[in-house]
């Protein structure tokens, strides 16, 4: 369970109930409105930084992050991307993809944040993900 405490220094996001969340069946990441959403807040937050195509993670990030329980050296080290920053198709807007962004979606799932049924792309937030992601990233769901 997730016992992190982050000052709202931006402005909190609000998903409407049409806004919903997907993920890719084939890198396992985050997609649709929350990751665009999560992307954005990580940004504004100093955790991540658009650097040529991909994301880089700051000091802050590589803290937050391992407050989240990810493996940044180890994700670093997977035969893919580690944090490529990906158009996501139906926001038109950046999310986080590669290592880091599936890393994200499988502690969600994990902690109880998010539930996605077998064989499916959708995916749902739990009571727990929405208190999760108003404390932790100021997004409410």
């Amino acid at each position: 369970m997730l016992h992190l405490e982050y000052p709202l220094s931006t402005p909190t996001l609000r998903l409407t109930p049409f806004q919903r969340g997907d993920n890719y069946p084939d890198t396992g990441g985050l997609a649709g409105a929350l990751a665009v959403k999560l992307a954005g807040q990580l940004t504004d937050r100093g955790w991540i930084a658009l650097h040529d195509r991909d994301y880089e993670v700051s000091p802050v990030g590589e803290r937050g992050f391992a407050a989240l329980g990810l493996d940044l050296p180890s994700l670093r080290r997977q035969h893919r991307l580690f944090a490529r920053r990906c158009i996501d198709w139906s926001e038109r807007r950046p999310h986080i993809g590669g290592a880091l962004g599936a890393a994200l979606m499988t502690r969600f799932q994990e902690d109880g944040w998010l539930r996605k049924p077998a064989g499916q792309r959708k995916i749902s937030v739990t009571s727990i993900g929405q208190h999760g992601f108003w404390n932790v990233f100021g997004i409410e769901v």
